[in-house]
């Protein structure tokens, strides 16, 4: 995770970091974390509203809806 972090602040312009942190933040149960992640990829191309969309899924799996709606807002 410390590697991709790195590598996310280091290329600032691209998705793909952003498609290998968020999983493996949702694999590691740091939601909060892919939630951030996940925001910050959506922002920075309009394809990055997939990775808000599986957070989104994971917080409503975790019967979390009122979170799942308010980042699916923010986005």
């Amino acid at each position: 995770l410390s590697a991709l972090k790195k590598t996310v602040e280091k290329d600032t312009t691209s998705l793909t970091p952003y498609r290998a942190i968020v999983p493996a933040l949702l694999d590691a149960r740091d939601l909060e974390g892919a939630r951030k992640f996940a925001l910050q990829g959506a922002a920075l191309k309009p394809e990055g509203i997939i990775l808000v969309q599986g957070v989104a899924l994971a917080f409503a799996r975790l019967r979390r809806i009122d979170d799942a709606i308010a980042m699916l807002n923010e986005a």
